[in-house]
């Protein structure tokens, strides 16, 4: 199971209201989250679905890429991507597809996928949300490392932008 994190930094400050207007006021110009290929499932009938138009996504932001851009070797790994928001864009949450065609018991939370399961949780107070992102650049984040100590996981972030995260 995969969990997505998402954290969109802005050109001008933290949106913090509920209202789209503010939001699209903001210009977020980055996105930082584990990048991941997804698809659209279509249900053929009892027991059987096709996995269509593959597509790249951080957290639940489809993200278009610039030609060229090679994004597999980032894929299931954090990634920071420069851009813009498309101006037709949506502001707020995005809910992702459903449970999928192939019934089976799961959380409420989930998001069943061709690959895995990805869980929706609550968005952070001051977080912009946007359901599409263009990709100037797109490399890895360097800044959240995950390390085994013992019988413990260590995970440690370290801003490695040239802004601060407030």
């Amino acid at each position: 199971m995969i969990l997505t994190a998402v954290l969109v930094l802005l050109q001008a400050g933290v949106w913090a209201g509920p209202a789209a207007d503010d939001a699209a006021a903001a210009k977020p110009t980055l996105l930082v989250g584990v990048l991941t290929q997804q698809f659209r499932e279509v249900c053929k009938g009892p027991m059987q679905s096709d996995w269509v138009d593959p597509h790249w996504e951080v957290g639940f932001t489809a993200v278009k890429l610039p030609d060229g851009a090679k994004p597999e070797p980032l894929a299931g790994k954090p990634a920071l991507v420069k851009g813009a928001v498309p101006a037709e864009v949506r502001y707020g949450q995005r809910q992702p597809g459903g449970t999928g065609c192939v019934p089976m018991q799961a959380r409420g939370d989930w998001v069943i996928g061709k690959n895995d399961i990805r869980m929706v949780r609550s968005v952070p107070a001051g977080a912009v949300l946007v359901s599409a992102f263009s990709a100037e650049s797109l490399v890895a984040f360097t800044g959240l490392e995950a390390k085994q100590d013992k019988d413990e996981i260590v995970v440690s972030f370290t801003n490695t932008l040239s802004r601060p995260l407030t």
